[in-house]
């Protein structure tokens, strides 16, 4: 008979919700027939790993000890490969944005648009990581040598107790160490794992990012560089210029210069003035038109709707500053949100496009990135973009050492001189 004081309804509470535990703990102890005073931790049969004990973890442990572990490694990697893929994510959508801005000129200029990237499934990126399991079953190797040391511990313990050299540790001492070693190696492979899996996630939202921004740039430098070959973009391209020209015209003639416009002045030749967006804006209470390409973007806008003349107002894409203004929130004031264009801490115009001030920005964010990158940075193979660049650069390299050897060997350096790479 065995008496559980329970000082109060509440401790009633928790002794019967750990009645469970509690019940097979003690069958456990009939079973090796051990004394219920075991679990006092006093005398020598309280000590962990001593007979009848096991001198170790036994396995059902350690397989709950595995399952807590990679429930903690599953959690951690799933919240740092959210983290990750928000970056792809936000990268898609501003493409999606970029294409849906450009559909219309791609349609009026009768081009066809650059297929979009295909999607690879993060299983087809390699996994540079070997299950411990399979190279040292059934735990792997930093377990199993944990496991040894606990037995090792449990021996020295069991020998001293033997020979009567010092008092031996508490059962409830020994054990949360000998868990604790074990837990600490089955996380010291979990985070093998983790770190393998996260830099595969990693490679696959880098490839991402490069195939979005590598249709971003085909997409614009597809009409960029359509002028002289498409009918409609040089036509296009060529009215573009006239009203450039038109606004340097202006510039000059409010400044009071004379003569010939300098580079400052933004004059560039018609085959780099391709029309990549065309929308309507409000500017003060003037309605006009908004020309954007690779490099430049133009207003045209009336002085006033009912007596007329036209306003021509041109800016250099590489140095403009463009910043979203949420309206005021009344009833009276309908207008979405305005955009006001700087250089430096220079205010020069403020506007309202009707596509959308932030969809607008985001646009001109995206032209002004493909203006100025370097074209080397993103590099793409035949064989599927990103994911197969390091495979190539690695047998360029096994290629080349392969030469070195023949040529050290005293073969032909002119023979076979344009084979393709293996």
């Amino acid at each position: 008979f065995l008496l559980l004081p329970a000082l109060s309804k509440l401790d009633a509470l928790y002794v019967q919700a750990s009645w469970k535990v509690l019940r097979e703990c003690f069958s456990e102890l009939d079973n090796r027939d051990i004394a219920y005073a075991t679990f006092g931790g006093s005398g020598p049969s309280a000590q962990f790993g001593a007979f009848p004990a096991l001198p170790t973890l036994d396995v059902h442990f350690c397989s709950q000890i595995r399952t807590v572990c990679r429930e903690r490694m599953i959690v951690t990697l799933l919240k740092m490969a959210s983290e990750l893929e928000q970056y792809a994510r936000e990268s898609e959508y501003s493409c999606a944005n970029l294409i849906q801005l450009l559909r219309p000129t791609f349609r009026h200029f009768h081009l066809t648009p650059p297929a979009l990237p295909q999607p690879v499934p993060l299983t087809a990126y390699p996994l540079d990581f070997s299950p411990p399991e399979v190279s040292c079953p059934p735990w792997g190797l930093l377990v199993m040598e944990a496991l040894n040391q606990v037995a090792a511990m449990t021996s020295d313990a069991g020998k001293a107790l033997t020979s009567g050299e010092s008092v031996p540790k508490s059962g409830f001492v020994t054990a949360p160490e000998a868990v604790s070693l074990v837990a600490m190696a089955f996380q010291k492979q979990d985070d093998k794992e983790q770190s393998a899996r996260l830099g595969r996630k990693n490679v696959q939202v880098m490839d991402r990012l490069a195939k979005m921004q590598n249709h971003k740039r085909t997409s614009i430098i597809a009409i960029r560089d359509s002028y002289g070959t498409n009918i409609l973009a040089t036509k296009a391209a060529d009215e573009f210029h006239e009203l450039a020209q038109n606004a340097i015209d202006a510039k000059n003639k409010s400044e009071g210069e004379e003569g010939e416009t300098s580079s400052e002045d933004g004059f560039l030749p018609a085959s780099d003035q391709a029309v990549l967006l065309k929308c309507s804006v409000l500017v003060g209470g003037s309605t006009g038109t908004c020309y954007v390409t690779a490099h430049q973007i133009l207003f045209v806008t009336q002085f006033l709707p009912i007596v007329g003349g036209t306003r021509y107002t041109l800016f250099p894409l590489v140095d403009l500053n463009m910043e979203v203004i949420p309206p005021i929130a009344s009833m009276l004031n309908p207008l979405p949100h305005s955009i006001r264009v700087s250089i430096g801490n220079k205010d020069l115009f403020s506007f309202i496009p009707s596509l959308g001030g932030k969809r607008f920005k985001s646009f001109i964010g995206m032209v002004q990135a493909v203006s100025t990158e370097d074209p080397e940075i993103l590099k793409f193979s035949d064989r599927g973009g990103f994911l197969y660049m390091v495979d190539e650069d690695n047998r360029v390299k096994v290629q080349a050492e392969k030469d070195v050897a023949r040529i050290a060997a005293g073969g032909n350096d002119g023979e076979d001189a344009n084979a393709p790479v293996e």
